[in-house]
């Protein structure tokens, strides 16, 4: 977590993917990959099945499914992401994050980014859970 919390995304990968290799289902190492993979600007693929992976661990952590709605609109991948927060609002109906990250979504059809914003409010609000 030092690694994560200094921003060093690559040294952090390493210790991530030892961690699970030491215990495949503690979700939150492997929400805490994904984030690290998409920060490095790693492997998109690896950064979804370490998402997915937390998903399917702890699939009441509503938090890791917005690790990976962040995924995928970091991506570009504006379908999928608003499936994901889809997901979250047939979860928790009233989710004000869900419900204005699929508004956003709506908004910005048509516009394709690979970047992550560190100052975008809803990408910071995730990287300060996940640092915790």
């Amino acid at each position: 977590m030092q690694y994560f919390k200094e921003n060093n995304y690559n040294k952090a990968i390493e210790f991530f993917k030892a961690a699970i290799k030491n215990n495949d289902t503690e979700g939150a190492y492997h929400a805490r990959l994904a984030v690290a993979l998409i920060q490095a600007r790693k492997s998109a693929t690896q950064a979804i099945e370490a998402a997915q992976r937390a998903i399917e661990l702890d699939p009441y952590k509503l938090e890791n499914k917005f690790i990976l709605a962040t995924i995928f609109e970091t991506i570009g991948s504006k379908t999928n992401a608003e499936k994901v927060y889809e997901e979250i609002l047939r979860w928790d109906s009233g989710n004000k994050r869900a419900q204005f990250g699929l508004r956003e979504l709506t908004k910005k059809k048509g516009r394709f980014s690979f970047a992550i914003d560190a100052k975008d409010s809803f990408f910071k609000q995730i990287m300060e859970r996940i640092r915790r």
